[in-house]
């Protein structure tokens, strides 16, 4: 407490000398300041965080692009599977002779249909011995689907 009293007593001729209202002033001055540096740094922080936001929002709109373009272009395959379908199993039915395959085996509905359900017109060509290639081009599943479903209806018609 004493040295506290000793400062303000080594101040006091240079208070006397400057208004109060110009030590106001300058404390103004410097809380201004203070104040001015932490807005200058959480403005940097917040600059920071909204530069990765854009990027996250700039990964995501490439990736969101990405999967788009995907799903076109396999609903694009699965048309085109779709109306290859049809014609080619005709072709298959109108000259079997043509085709140098053992076991052709050519299956279309009769009543059933099986477009909704692929898997299903998979199974029934894999229990009548169809090859995996027969499998994959009528049905349209793709190969390894078709390796699985022909492993798992022709083994169970073998034993």
């Amino acid at each position: 407490m004493q040295t506290l009293n000793n400062l303000v007593m080594s101040l006091q001729p240079w208070v006397s000398l400057v208004p109060v209202w110009a030590w106001i002033g300058v404390l103004a001055v410097c809380v201004i300041a203070w104040l001015t540096s932490r807005s200058r740094v959480r403005m940097r922080r917040l600059h920071s965080e909204l530069e990765r936001v854009r990027n996250e929002l700039r990964a995501m709109t490439t990736a969101a692009m990405g999967v788009g373009g995907r799903v076109r272009e396999l609903e694009r395959h699965q048309r085109n599977v779709k109306n290859q379908t049809a014609p080619a199993a005709k072709l298959q039915k109108e000259k079997p002779a043509e085709k140098k395959q053992q076991n052709v085996v050519v299956m279309r509905p009769a009543v059933e249909d099986y477009s909704s359900h692929p898997y299903d017109y998979a199974i029934q060509l894999a229990r009548h011995g169809a090859s995996v290639n027969d499998i994959m081009y009528q049905s349209g599943v793709s190969q390894h689907e078709a390796n699985l479903i022909h492993m798992l209806h022709t083994a169970s018609k073998a034993s």
